[in-house]
């Protein structure tokens, strides 16, 4: 028997006759390099990535992180001129985290105008106006707890009897967020990023902006706010460059193990971005 399969402009089956099973052939698309360059529909360069920087107060300081080895905690000065060097290699934009000077139950840098955050989005939209400049939104970096929300303690102004202490209040931590949204929003924000996985946090950020006249920027959830959360060895590095306390997560993250919980907090904490 002749097993040599020739070619007559049909598709073949392995021993040479046509296979009439297979209607789908896209290895036709794959032949030659022209051929798939002309038909490649996502290209990956420097316009789509956004730059991260960690800035601190003082001056002149590049602090080292150790978990993220090429990586530095900046003063606003340096976060300058490290995003002057991003720009010049085509990167459109940076993602702002601060590290604050105090840490407190509320987390009350976070939306004050003289904010580390606050400093650099004004300083980065002085010197490179065209950068777009999106800002992390969330409390784990400011608050004496390293929980991404209000721990419901007594004597705070928003204790809740009814619950345990020590439990993560959702809603008071959204007016909370919203404030910080607002902050940065006014000091030159083009994007504010919630990434704290609180349920419903991007609506109350828009919704300020609206009463306020400050409906100036997008606000829309990062993708850290899907990776952040998982209560794994992998978040203390992430966590590291932000001098952010490894808090126990365990009782109001995503349960990781059952699908439909998996996905659900995200659509709950996404809400309409604006």
């Amino acid at each position: 028997m002749d097993r040599t399969i020739k070619s007559n402009n049909r598709a073949e089956g392995p021993l040479g006759g046509l296979n009439q099973s297979i209607t789908a052939r896209p290895r036709r698309l794959r032949q030659t390099s022209a051929l798939r360059g002309m038909l490649r529909e996502t290209e990956l360069n420097a316009r789509d990535f956004i730059y991260p920087l960690f800035v601190r107060h003082g001056h002149k300081l590049r602090n080292a992180i150790g978990s993220m080895p090429g990586v530095f905690q900046l003063s606003v000065d340096e976060a300058v001129r490290e995003a002057e060097a991003a720009a010049r290699l085509g990167i459109p934009g940076v993602i702002l985290f601060g590290i604050p000077a105090e840490k407190d139950p509320v987390g009350l840098e976070n939306f004050a105008p003289d904010g580390v955050v606050q400093q650099a989005i004004q300083a980065l939209k002085r010197e490179l106006p065209d950068l777009v400049v999106v800002t992390d939104v969330c409390l784990c970096e400011y608050t004496d707890s390293g929980h991404c929300g209000l721990l419901n303690l007594p004597g705070s102004e928003y204790y809740q009897p009814h619950l345990p202490e020590g439990y993560v209040l959702n809603d008071p931590t959204l007016e909370v967020l919203s404030k910080v949204a607002l902050s940065h929003a006014e000091a030159g924000a083009d994007m504010v990023a919630p990434s704290g996985m609180m349920d419903g946090m991007v609506q109350p950020c828009a919704a300020r902006w609206i009463r306020t006249g400050s409906n100036i920027c997008r606000c829309c959830p990062t993708l850290s706010s899907m990776l952040r959360p998982f209560t794994a060895p992998s978040v203390k590095p992430r966590r590291a460059p932000r001098s952010s306390e490894i808090a126990n997560r365990t009782r109001w993250t995503r349960l990781m193990p059952r699908r439909r919980c998996a996905k659900l907090p995200w659509t709950l904490m996404k809400g309409p971005t604006c």
